[in-house]
């Protein structure tokens, strides 16, 4: 075994069907830029496993601290695992997102695994670790939606036909790049809120849901297709349908439309919310108007980055 191993994850970025997903719909998300790492280190003078998690500023022993979610997520996975050592060596968790990051749990959890994994002879794939990482869920109390763990575990494109359901992602390897900007919003609306609102509906078989939903899952659909043979323009589309059908349900607001028309005006593929996080995910031809699009946006005052994802 090497002297210093690593496991990297990165929770989900929503290209299609959020918001909706959580009540049954369908979704396709691809990794996001924020990341979370595990670095493990062997200590042969440790009698524990020492955990430091630079993220959230915590240093501690697995055993002395087993409330901590490092230490619930290593007993749930690994504990019943009997060629992983219960001692001797360290945890250094890093990495760009924070406890505030949509899908951090999930994140940590994969990078845990795939970097302890590595001192064992398992050598599971990445359905295994999906399937841990919603195992640990359960012991953390966790109630996120599927795309972060599907793309901690796989760390690709994933495509997931009824998010509330057991089924397996299925990954998803696009033709061509595809040129991202993301814009953020000072305002969003409330996350809670929004589910409990969208809740209500769905539990009184609400038309409008309903009907909702079934339109995602035909958006869903299509994008396999665009997806296989590079239909970039014809994602783009899709987005836009998408945030139609978010819009008509209340789940947009005034600085995201600004964004979105902005964007347009500059001949964007298309553009949407991407969640709960204030974001706004624009899909731009090439790295031209990529770049074109991001001076406009950083022009309104407001704070973007670019990426490209393929």
């Amino acid at each position: 075994m090497a002297e210093k191993i690593s496991g990297k994850a990165f929770p989900a970025t929503i290209l299609f069907g959020e918001y909706l997903a959580e009540l049954g719909g369908s979704v396709v998300a691809f990794p996001s830029q924020e990341y979370v790492e595990a670095r493990v280190e062997k200590k042969k003078e440790l009698e524990d496993i020492e955990i430091d998690n630079q993220i959230t500023k915590e240093k501690f022993l697995k055993n002395e601290k087993k409330e901590a979610i490092e230490s619930k997520i290593f007993d749930c996975v690994f504990g019943n695992e009997l060629d992983v050592p219960k001692k001797g060596f360290k945890i250094t968790v890093c990495g760009s997102a924070t406890e505030k990051t949509r899908g951090y749990v999930f994140a940590l959890s994969a990078a845990l695994e795939k970097a302890v994994n590595q001192l064992s002879i398992t050598n599971w794939k990445s359905d295994n670790l999906f399937e841990n990482i919603h195992k640990a869920e359960e012991v953390v109390g966790k109630d996120e939606l599927k795309a972060h763990s599907a793309c901690a575990a796989y760390n690709s494109f994933v495509l997931i036909e009824e998010a509330k359901t057991e089924s397996k992602p299925r990954t998803l390897k696009p033709a061509k790049a595809l040129f991202f900007v993301i814009a953020k919003t000072k305002s969003k609306i409330s996350s809670e809120e929004m589910k409990n609102k969208l809740m209500e509906k769905f539990k009184k078989n609400d038309k409008n849901i309903l009907n909702a939903i079934s339109d995602i899952k035909k958006i869903v659909s299509k994008s396999k297709n665009e997806f296989k043979f590079g239909g970039n323009a014809e994602i783009g589309k899709l987005m836009t349908q998408n945030q139609k059908i978010l819009s008509e349900l209340g789940l947009s607001w005034s600085e995201a439309d600004q964004i979105i028309k902005i964007v347009a005006y500059e001949g964007a593929f298309g553009a949407k919310i991407t969640g709960y996080d204030g974001d706004v995910i624009i899909l731009c031809e090439g790295d031209k108007q990529q770049e074109k699009v991001l001076a406009s946006l950083i022009g309104k005052g407001f704070n973007a980055i670019k990426i490209k994802v393929s």
